[in-house]
């Protein structure tokens, strides 16, 4: 298990308790995964030093080579939802392409978040999804009754498969350029 040192991401906020990314490797190191790892608040508020504080450890992400599946998870502490899924029922958005190598580094995987298509949040400390400005696309897939997960994908589609939500590339795209300029997101 190896883990990337708090940033300085948010300068108001002592550096023992801002979170770090942890990863691990599946047992046959075909998967890597990335937790968010953050100090209690319990240990923060009894001002505990960090070595010997408790910490919360979330499931933030799994990356294979030709998948990268986020669990987006609220940050902020002062929120009764914190470290619980952001989207409500929709716990995971998945992103299926052939250019997610396996990172196998915390530098690796804090690379590979840099390269995520635009729209997606890629900095660990905010709990990862969607920018706030497009989480109208989350929020409203998670309204359907038995959605649980979001894929995105190369097609072009839009459908239903079981628990899973499956928006094409394109298509996602499309909706966050109608988000960002308020303009209807029919085409075709």
């Amino acid at each position: 298990m190896t883990s990337l040192p708090p940033s300085e991401f948010n300068p108001r906020v002592p550096s023992i308790y801002d979170p770090r990314l942890v990863i691990e490797e599946d047992e046959d190191s075909s998967i890597i995964k990335a937790y968010y790892n953050a100090t209690t608040e319990n240990s923060r508020l009894a001002e505990i030093p960090e070595s010997q504080a408790e910490r919360d450890k979330v499931l933030l992400l799994k990356v294979d080579a030709n998948f990268c599946t986020m669990y987006p998870i609220n940050v902020r502490r002062d929120k009764h939802d914190y470290l619980k899924p952001k989207y409500g029922t929709l716990t995971s958005i998945t992103l299926e392409s052939e250019f997610f190598g396996l990172p196998t580094t915390v530098e690796a995987v804090a690379e590979l978040l840099t390269e995520l298509p635009e729209g997606f949040s890629k900095q660990f400390q905010y709990g990862l999804g969607l920018k706030w400005e497009y989480r109208f696309i989350p929020q409203t897939v998670s309204n359907i009754p038995s959605i649980n997960a979001l894929i995105i994908d190369e097609s072009k589609e839009v459908r239903i498969d079981g628990n899973r939500y499956i928006l094409g590339l394109p298509r996602y795209h499309q909706l966050r350029r109608a988000l960002k300029y308020h303009l209807p997101a029919i085409s075709e």
